[in-house]
């Protein structure tokens, strides 16, 4: 796995309630030791079989939007707007449900075997 950009944002939000903020990275983290690690290790933890991930079918939200324009560019602006955009939407989804709590969003972009991926973890 070569890691091609991560980003770190923030979800702030208790349980039993319905305010959050949301905390949004800028710029993406620097390519090193660290963040390679960091996108290895959760990439491992969420590609194990009994992890519960969607599909998104919809091609007329903001979500698609966003992602086909990343998907297009694919440059790391086109990437921060589009990770930002996300984590908007999930925190409009979470504020309406009392039960949710926040927490940190880490956003990878890597290449794996010639294949570029896009991971929201």
């Amino acid at each position: 796995m070569q890691l091609n950009k991560l980003i770190i944002h923030e979800i702030i939000k208790e349980q039993q309630s319905n305010d959050a903020t949301t905390f949004m990275s800028n710029q993406l983290l620097q390519k090193n030791n660290n963040t390679e690690r960091l996108a290895t290790l959760l990439n491992n933890a969420f590609s194990r079989d009994d992890v519960v991930y969607g599909i998104f079918v919809q091609d007329k939200n903001e979500f698609f939007f966003q992602f086909d324009n990343y998907r297009k560019q694919v440059d790391e602006a086109a990437f921060v707007t589009f990770t930002q955009t996300v984590t908007e939407e999930l925190e409009g989804i979470l504020k309406n449900n009392f039960l949710s709590k926040g927490g940190f969003l880490v956003k990878v972009c890597f290449f794996r075997r010639t294949r570029m991926r896009t991971h929201l973890l």
